[in-house]
């Protein structure tokens, strides 16, 4: 990796879908944002895993009040010079040419600790396995998921009570505060990595196939106590009953967690 010198480098941001004010991805853009307007970097163009999305808050939108491009397509970044990217709550895999074409590097935040936790969901899993610890990483890209050089893992404990929606709250700022502590470091080339060599001996990944293969409907006859850790488990995509075919959903709060329906629709028509 090339040592990069903070001022006016070109970097490039990777977002996710259905931003919002609260949501980690628009937190770091802004994060980004404010060192963009102070010219200690320069954000060249953003992408979206939703560009099309009217969201009031869209990264995109809010890129173009700044003059700053949108990319609809991902080859067109081989046309910009690229210093270093940022990937946060993206869901797209980065084309290898792409990940090449940044002289520093393409650096994700990944909410779970790595190398054991990989994928996608993995709060859920995390509850499911009875974790006591969690974490959130910055790492590099690579042509691999959820492979590549790992930065910094920031660890924190799972309390008892703990169902994957606030794990997953709470994992998202944790992931925030690492954002912000290692990534002014990252820019001016002082980083020191992690563990370069990473051993995946234990390392899992979570696909939305693997969630899907995961049966998500609760026998009445079950105990009071099994029913209870469902409900834990899968507090952002509930489990359930069958009455007549139809799903009668679970929830330990008395109330589905927003997005809830589009998730369960993305797993189902995985393949």
């Amino acid at each position: 990796m090339n040592k990069l010198n903070y001022k006016n480098k070109n970097i490039i941001f990777f977002g996710g879908k259905r931003p919002r004010e609260s949501s980690l991805d628009y937190k770091a853009f802004k994060y980004l944002l404010e060192k963009h307007l102070k010219k200690e970097i320069k954000i060249i163009a953003v992408y979206e895993d939703d560009q099309f999305n009217s969201a009031n808050l869209s990264i995109g939108q809010l890129a173009s009040e700044y003059g700053i491009k949108r990319i609809f397509d991902i080859d067109n970044f081989l046309k910009l010079s690229i210093d270093m990217g940022f990937s946060v709550c993206n869901r797209i895999i980065i084309p290898d040419n792409i990940i090449k074409h940044a002289r520093n590097g393409i650096v994700n935040l990944h909410l779970a600790p790595l190398p054991k936790y990989r994928g996608r969901h993995c709060c859920l899993h995390a509850i499911r396995n009875n974790e006591k610890e969690f974490g959130a990483t910055l790492h590099f890209i690579d042509k691999y998921i959820d492979k590549g050089e790992i930065i910094k893992v920031r660890k924190f404990a799972i309390s008892k009570s703990m169902n994957s929606s606030q794990l997953l709250k709470l994992t998202s700022e944790e992931a925030f505060e690492l954002f912000i502590e290692v990534v002014p470091l990252l820019l001016a080339g002082k980083y020191k990595a992690a563990n370069k060599k990473i051993n995946n001996k234990n390392s899992r990944y979570y696909s939305l196939e693997f969630l899907k293969k995961i049966n998500r409907e609760v026998n009445i006859n079950w105990s009071n106590k099994k029913i209870l850790k469902y409900c834990k488990i899968f507090s952002y995509l509930p489990p359930y009953i069958k009455i007549e075919g139809k799903k009668i959903y679970l929830v330990e709060d008395g109330r589905l967690v927003k997005g809830s329906v589009e998730l369960e629709k993305e797993v189902e028509e995985s393949n």
